[in-house]
């Protein structure tokens, strides 16, 4: 049985049910990606409330098209001016191939985005974010890696600062 029911009368007593921000807004203007994984404890290592920030979560913390589509949300219709990337230590896509996956999973039609290595994740996540030209100039993004063993959280790439226009041209 779900843990979850369909019972109207139920939904009012559900936590945070009433916050009343506008359309959904973060209130810190956050929106973070992390991994699925149900051993992390984003609110606590970050210091971020129901409310706080928008908590996108997927196998990996990897950013792909569903991702994209839900930070334009975000961003365009939402207030977030800042995204953060966390990954996580003894996380199942890091250290390993997509063969490995696919013998492990049985299905090999689709790429599951490991990885080898922290570095190279995060600094390919924050270029796709960056790439992808959903923050206005100014807007931050940030990559980190959340330790299991501590419960620490490390940045490691960024903060990168989307330039101005007049910065993008010069640059060439």
């Amino acid at each position: 049985m779900s843990r979850l029911t369909r019972d109207e009368s139920e939904q009012a007593s559900w936590p945070h049910a009433e916050l009343s921000l506008p359309k959904g807004d973060p209130l810190l203007s956050l929106a973070v990606l992390t991994c699925m994984d149900a051993r992390l404890d984003l609110s606590g290592r970050l210091g971020i409330s129901v409310g706080d920030a928008h908590i996108l979560r997927n196998a990996g913390g990897r950013v792909t098209s569903d991702v994209i589509r839900s930070l334009h949300i975000s961003v365009k219709l939402m207030n977030v001016r800042e995204i953060g990337i966390v990954h996580h230590t003894n996380c199942g896509l890091g250290g390993t191939d997509n063969d490995t996956l696919a013998q492990r999973t049985g299905i090999d039609s689709i790429d599951f985005l490991p990885f080898r290595s922290f570095d190279e994740s995060l600094s390919s996540d924050v270029s796709a974010i960056l790439r992808a030209g959903i923050l206005p100039a100014g807007g931050v993004v940030w990559g980190a890696v959340y330790s299991l063993g501590t419960e620490r959280v490390r940045v490691v790439h960024g903060p990168v600062a989307v330039p101005d226009a007049s910065e993008r041209l010069s640059r060439g």
